[in-house]
């Protein structure tokens, strides 16, 4: 919350105007927290990350809707990108390459995967498109709010898969553009699972949604 903060402070200078709501369904202390950067602070009482996006969107005034995991850390430069991408009004939609807090505490394969997997989102996704109905990370997420909401928003049935199912609607009305700024990641995931774990959640998930039309699991499970 307080690097968003500083981002919007950030970005003040150069013209881009933007709020920060906050959704809050949990019961830790995020609601108290998030009320120190914003009166937009909600509390949500329904389950499912897709409603409470949902309910989020509603409440935006701006054109341009960004979702930010709570666990998300954003460099001060991201609204500016994110103001220069969607300058473009045949951009409908945006996803972050994602890197790690901090590399330290990783192994070599975990250092080797946040490079494999930032190598993947920022080259080769930029010569085809296609590659990102692989893409499933809600680190950050940006669309315009006109084809947001022309789509229907997040498929609120969905509470795993449910980011690359928005990008698969997004990518029908507009062009899905990859950010020049990393979001970093706490990393917890990997190293509560390993990589190997992991990666068989999130290709378990890839294939039934692809091949069923669901995903295998009904939500991505809490780490804490």
């Amino acid at each position: 919350m307080n690097a968003l903060s500083k981002a919007q402070k950030f970005s003040e200078p150069a013209g881009v105007q933007s709020e920060i709501i906050v959704v809050d369904s949990g019961r830790d202390r995020t609601f108290e927290k998030a009320r120190k950067y914003t009166s937009k602070t909600f509390k949500f009482s329904l389950k499912g990350v897709s409603k409470a996006r949902n309910f989020g969107a509603i409440k935006a005034q701006g054109d341009v809707l960004v979702f930010e995991d709570a666990d998300a850390i954003v460099p001060e430069s991201i609204l500016n990108d994110i103001a220069e991408t969607f300058a473009d009004s045949n951009v409908a939609g945006a996803v972050s390459y994602v890197l790690p807090r901090s590399r330290e505490v990783l192994s070599a394969s975990e250092k080797l995967f946040f490079e494999l997997d930032a190598f993947f989102i920022r080259k080769i996704t930029r010569y085809s498109g296609a590659f990102l109905r692989f893409y499933t990370r809600g680190d950050v997420i940006v669309a315009r709010k006109e084809n947001f909401l022309k789509v229907g928003g997040f498929d609120e049935k969905l509470n795993c898969m449910e980011i690359t199912d928005l990008l698969e609607k997004l990518a029908k009305s507009g062009q899905i553009k990859v950010l020049n700024v990393p979001v970093f990641e706490s990393s917890r995931r990997i190293k509560r699972y390993g990589l190997v774990k992991t990666y068989l959640i999130w290709w378990r998930n890839f294939l039934s949604f692809f091949v069923l039309k669901k995903p295998f699991s009904a939500t991505w499970e809490p780490v804490r």
